[in-house]
């Protein structure tokens, strides 16, 4: 604790503000309507922090409502959380009768140092790899001993002598190198969709799939069929069963994808079908901005092969024939929708059908990758002002731990209660002072550690908490604040030679 003494010396007619220490003073009762100075004891109980809580929230800003959480939830000053800062608030509530320059020399627990649990992110990882996002992992080249402490140096600037962090991170025993992946955009091939029939559509779905069917000329719309256990898209101007339609009806309508945020090097393939072949029935493929193709600005694409006249047999169906690729690079930076159009005349005169299926939208990424990694931890210490690696005993539960405790995971609060007894049965012939770092699940997703100390027969969880006492003096009510103040005031006394502080002085 930080101690400053000063000797005041008071000439002329200033009233000496001397103190007599009350050892058992309580509190409030003896402070209301005192005009002397006292000095006071208070130990901080539980109860205080819901008190600087209360007062935290009423600045009514997002950072002390964090703060007041942190507080009511932990119960403990740190250095995150100094005593210097909040206590005035709780002095002020359970003391509003001071008199000035009245001091209270304050006991609380403090946490002097902490043990916590940090995993590299990925933002972590693209620092690492001076921006490159694909990497994820350490390496020989970039070993945890070298980066994670000036990770943990940024991430912890107000870290004290002794604090600890157990630091998660994938680790990679050989360097990155070039790996080429195919990523879907739009991956379809309509099995997923209720079949509808003829004369039902896309739009009598309850759920499309974010596809639409669009009528722009006559009655008819695309509809859903299967065949084989393979569903498609079925497109035909053919309806005998539809009372709407009627022999030579220009029939326009289009199956239009959901939106796709197009890359440099996105490429476009699908399937097509066809069958009964009677006329040259028009099927083109367009880039649409907009779900509406009547409306949106299009781009035909060329290029593809359909199945067509060469390939439909009169009375029966091609198999699916690929497309080719599409490369719909001239859109890269933007969102666009596929429209795939069908123009035919209902009768006998142009209603070739159509088929549909498999429609894909991917690129290829070229990243900066490793073959493989695994997840390993780290136990650093900062001391001197620098965070170390201090090599310490790991211990990670294994599966078969968690049945014996009758857990899937561990809450870090109840760690405590579960963690000792299994290491009584791991390290049975344990010694005094051994240690041991465990490393447990809190969900599916995510791990914590704690750090265990065997000592009198039993393991328990290392601590950093202790006990810390400051002074605060009341500044009096036109400031109406406590403050620390650590001076020690002392009333000079007028004697003989020997005990006169001023002729000492």
């Amino acid at each position: 604790m930080r101690k400053n003494i000063f000797f005041t010396v008071v000439i002329a007619m200033l009233v000496f503000a001397a103190c007599d220490y009350h050892k058992d003073f309580d509190g409030l009762d003896e402070l209301v309507n005192k005009t002397e100075a006292v000095t006071f004891e208070y130990t901080v109980v539980n109860e205080d922090f819901a008190i600087i809580a209360t007062e935290l929230k009423k600045n009514k800003n997002a950072a002390d409502s964090l703060t007041a959480t942190a507080l009511s939830k932990n119960k403990i000053f740190s250095v995150d959380y100094p005593a210097m800062q909040y206590l005035p608030s709780l002095l002020k509530v359970k003391y509003p009768g001071a008199s000035k320059n009245s001091a209270v020399k304050v006991t609380f627990a403090y946490k002097n140092g902490s043990t916590g649990f940090y995993k590299l992110t990925s933002d972590n990882y693209t620092q690492i790899w001076d921006g490159v996002s694909t990497v994820g992992a350490l390496t020989p080249s970039k070993p945890a001993n070298s980066i994670v402490p000036d990770l943990l140096a940024g991430k912890y600037p107000k870290a004290l002598d002794g604090d600890v962090k157990i630091v998660e991170y994938e680790y990679s025993d050989t360097e990155p190198g070039q790996n080429e992946t195919v990523v879907p955009q739009l991956d379809e091939n309509f099995n997923s969709f209720t079949t509808t029939g003829t004369d039902k559509y896309f739009s009598d779905q309850e759920d499309a799939k974010a596809w639409k069917g669009v009528t722009e000329t006559g009655v008819l719309q695309p509809d859903i069929r299967a065949y084989s256990g393979n569903n498609y898209v079925q497109f035909s101007a053919h309806r005998s069963s539809n009372p709407d339609v009627n022999a030579g009806d220009l029939q326009k309508m289009w199956a239009v994808s959901p939106a796709v945020d197009i890359r440099d090097g996105s490429k476009l393939s699908f399937e097509t079908a066809g069958g009964y072949f009677n006329a040259s029935t028009v099927f083109e493929v367009y880039a649409l901005d907009s779900d509406n193709p009547v409306t949106a600005n299009k781009t035909k694409l060329e290029g593809w092969h359909l199945a067509e006249t060469d390939d439909i047999v009169s009375g029966s169906y091609t198999p699916f024939m690929p497309s080719g690729e599409i490369d719909l690079s001239d859109f890269a930076g933007t969102t666009q929708y596929i429209g795939f159009c069908y123009t035919g005349t209902s009768g006998s005169g142009n209603s070739t059908t159509y088929q549909l299926d498999n429609v894909n939208i991917s690129y290829t990424d070229i990243s900066t990758a490793v073959s493989e990694k695994e997840t390993r931890f780290g136990y650093f210490k900062f001391e001197n002002a620098v965070w170390s690696n201090i090599d310490k005993d790991f211990y990670q539960l294994a599966e078969e731990d968690y049945q014996k405790i009758g857990k899937t995971e561990i809450a870090v609060a109840d760690a405590p209660q579960y963690l000792p007894i299994l290491l009584q049965q791991k390290a049975p012939y344990a010694q005094s002072g051994d240690i041991k770092v465990m490393v447990y699940k809190t969900s599916a997703t995510a791990n914590a550690a704690d750090e265990y100390v065997y000592k009198d027969g039993a393991w328990s969880p290392v601590s950093f908490v202790e006990t810390q006492t400051e002074q605060y003096r009341f500044s009096g009510w036109d400031h109406q604040a406590w403050v620390f103040d650590p001076s020690i005031y002392v009333t000079m006394k007028k004697g003989i030679a020997e005990t006169d502080d001023y002729m000492l002085v």
